[in-house]
């Protein structure tokens, strides 16, 4: 199971706070998620991950996929929170190195 709040932070930038596990089950929530922001002009997204307790190969490509589609609006999804089994996913699979990630929300929200 994957919960998803939505939460707009300013004109164009929404957290998404997720909770539960990003897998092959509950990817499309997030997908769906993240399409809706864009499609609503939202061209900044940052991804709370600190209650999300694991996530797999499939949770990876919506995250790719939706970075994607925030690129072509020249936007960014970037992550915090992350706890170390998806911090050693986002690892081993080369995630950490696409991706801005941030220990706080509060850091993230700087960023941009």
């Amino acid at each position: 199971m994957l919960r998803i709040d939505v939460e707009d932070i300013d004109t164009g930038l929404q957290v998404l706070r997720l909770s539960g596990t990003l897998d092959g089950l509950t990817f499309m929530d997030l997908n769906k998620a993240v399409n809706n922001s864009v499609a609503t002009g939202v061209d900044r997204i940052v991804l709370d991950m600190e209650e999300v307790d694991y996530t797999t190969s499939a949770g990876l490509r919506v995250i790719l996929m939706g970075a994607k589609a925030l690129k072509q609006k020249e936007g960014e999804l970037v992550l915090f929170g992350m706890n170390s089994a998806v911090k050693e996913v986002f690892k081993l699979s080369g995630f950490d190195t696409m991706f801005k990630t941030f220990a706080s929300e509060q850091e993230a929200l700087d960023y941009f």
